[in-house]
């Protein structure tokens, strides 16, 4: 398409939406979190942007970006950067990883940890915190001193409002299906069923930090 031509990708009552924006947000989201964007993801902005910006009052995302990109809008680009950071997870998501952990890399771990050493783990993506809470629960069946040691989990996101999820650890009942039924007590403990949903454990939060993390930023 030529550069003073812009498509109509959608409107969506009354929002308009077109290949200028898209590209201005694809730009936005690369420059501020590292995420690249393709045009098969012209229709994902829309449906997860749409509603923000109407709320927000405007007729389409020319105006809204105008308003995000704007002085001391930082905040705003934040709501933007975690409406479009896709959040998938489960615990215990890939089970092999953790079996591998358990039998091949906590041996030496405990070894070293017993001998004063440090050991520190990193879940790089965390989300709403699932696998960090898988890792606390492996290494706490490992290594059930782990506490008093100096073992300590790392839990990272750029997505704020998942990062405030994980901090409170209680997820939906059904999820405890995915937790090997010898590692569901360590994981969510005696009690822990409020309702439809289950808490994790005070042993297992106890090893994990969670923090905002951007890797685009120093």
């Amino acid at each position: 398409m030529g550069s003073n031509q812009s498509t109509l990708l959608g409107v969506e009552a009354d929002l308009t939406y077109t290949s200028a924006d898209f590209e201005r947000v694809r730009t936005l989201i690369r420059e501020v979190a590292g995420i690249t964007m393709t045009e098969a993801n012209q229709s994902l902005v829309l449906s997860r942007l749409a509603k923000h910006v109407r709320r927000l009052g405007y007729d389409g995302f020319a105006d809204y970006l105008a308003f995000v990109t704007g002085p001391g809008r930082g905040a705003e680009l934040q709501v933007m950067v975690n409406a479009l950071t896709t959040n998938t997870t489960r615990f215990f998501r890939e089970p092999y990883h953790f079996e591998t952990l358990a039998n091949e890399v906590m041996p030496n771990l405990i070894e070293r940890a017993k001998n004063g050493g440090r050991v520190r783990f990193w879940s790089a993506g965390c989300s709403s915190g699932e696998e960090a809470y898988s890792l606390a629960t492996v290494v706490l069946k490992s290594f059930p001193q782990a506490a008093s040691h100096d073992v300590r989990i790392l839990a990272t996101d750029i997505n704020q409002e998942v990062l405030s999820k994980a901090r409170i650890g209680r997820y939906p009942a059904g999820g405890i299906e995915a937790v090997p039924p010898d590692l569901r007590s360590i994981c969510f403990g005696l009690g822990s069923k409020v309702g439809d949903t289950l808490q994790v454990s005070t042993a297992v939060k106890e090893l994990v930090t969670f923090r905002y993390l951007n890797f685009v930023e120093p």
